[in-house]
Order: C-alpha cells, then sequence, then structure tokens
C-alpha cells in the first residue's frame, strides 16, 4: 500500500459535516469498484501528503475550523488513519468519517478509542444486489452489515446513505433496505441521494411512509 495515503485537502466547508466549519482530507484508492462513483478521480491516484503536512496544515486552521471530514476513496482501508485521528483529536477538531462499512473492525477501534465522533456509512446496496454494483465481494456486504450493527448499539451519531446508480436500483431494492433497518431497530436519518446529472425516477412518498413505521426518517438529496 502507498506510504502517502491522502490525496489531497479541502480547506473550507460548511455543508459536508451539518453547517460545521470543517475541511475535508481526501484518501486515495477505495476497495471498492463501484460502477458510478462520486470520487472517481481519487481510485487511481496515489498520495502526496504525510500525514506531518496534514497536521501541520490543520494547526493553522484551528480558529477557523471545528470539524475535519475524513472521505475518499476509503479511509479505513489506510493503517495511517488512526494516526491521523489522533494527531486531528489532538488538535481539538471534531472528525466525521464518511465510510463503505467495509472494514468494520477499524470502525470499532475508532468509536472505541474515541477518535470519532459522527459517521456517514455508505450502505451501497441490498445483499443481492451488492456484489453488482460495487463490484467486489459478498463477504463484504456482510462487512457493511456488521459496521451498521456496531455503529446502531453504539452511542457515536451516525446516518445512513445509499447512492443511487443509475438504474441499478429502484423503489423494491431501497424497501428492501429499509425494512432491514426496520429489523435491525435502526431509528434515525436514511438518506437517499443521486450523483449530480443522474437521473432516477422514486414513488419517494412509499419509501418515506415505510420509514415512518419504525421511526426511520427517509430523505432525498439530488432527486
Amino acid at each position: 500500500m502507498n506510504n502517502l495515503a491522502i490525496n489531497s485537502i479541502t480547506p473550507y466547508t460548511l455543508e459536508a459535516y451539518s453547517g460545521i466549519p470543517s475541511a475535508i482530507v481526501w484518501f486515495s484508492t477505495c476497495n471498492l469498484k463501484c460502477q458510478i462513483c462520486d470520487n472517481p478521480s481519487l481510485l487511481k491516484k496515489k498520495g502526496t501528503m504525510k500525514i506531518s503536512e496534514v497536521i501541520s496544515y490543520l494547526k493553522t486552521q484551528q480558529e477557523k475550523l471545528k470539524g475535519i471530514v475524513l472521505s475518499g476513496g476509503e479511509a479505513t482501508i489506510s493503517r495511517q488513519v488512526i494516526m491521523l485521528c489522533n494527531g486531528i483529536k489532538e488538535l481539538g477538531f471534531l472528525v466525521k468519517l464518511e465510510t463503505n462499512g467495509t472494514n468494520p473492525k477499524v470502525l470499532q477501534y475508532l468509536i472505541d478509542k474515541k477518535l470519532i465522533n459522527y459517521v456517514s456509512l455508505d450502505f451501497k446496496a441490498n445483499q443481492e444486489n451488492y456484489v453488482k454494483i460495487t463490484g467486489s465481494k459478498k463477504s463484504f456486504y456482510l462487512n457493511t452489515l456488521k459496521s451498521f450493527k456496531l455503529l446502531n448499539r453504539s452511542k457515536i451519531d451516525f446516518e445512513v446513505k445509499t447512492t443511487l446508480h443509475g438504474n441499478l436500483l429502484h423503489n423494491k431494492e431501497l424497501l428492501e433496505i429499509i425494512k432491514l433497518f426496520t429489523k435491525l431497530k435502526y431509528q434515525g436519518h436514511y438518506y437517499i441521494q443521486a450523483l449530480d446529472g443522474v437521473n432516477v425516477e422514486l414513488d419517494k412518498e412509499e419509501l418515506i411512509a415505510e420509514g415512518k413505521k419504525s421511526n426511520i426518517i427517509v430523505a432525498f438529496k439530488n432527486i
């Protein structure tokens, strides 16, 4: 694995962390090969920044920022993510992790050590379509499910989202996911989103109504 895992930093955003002034640290590479990706330019790029360089930069931003978002790519496949989180927390920042959930052991460690404050879990698909959509293997779905379960029993704040991949997911599959969350006693936000330029037609009312049965708040972005 490339020793330089971090590709770049977005210096300021109010959108990535619930209105909290934040920077985004972008990790290179991913362990999935999704048919449609939020950040395809990161998948084949090598990292360009050392942890020490990231921390040195963030030290200069302590008066301006309150939060740091770890995104990618997939941060949890890097051995450097724990070191980075330690450094960020020492500076007093809140940390949001955006993850595909395929590394539940790393996620559990970050939660146990209080190295993260918020998690956005990208639940890619229902079980039947997961391998096709992510270009990965069944075990990765099972790992994502483990991550969901550990988040749901933890005290950390988190959200769950699904990014629609063209015509590969419809109401039927999304209803299956909501019913799975209901079975696992999840009560919280479930964001269904589409990438810019992707045209998706859904029966939103059906999905919202299914969520309401168990206090799951279904919301939509770019749809």
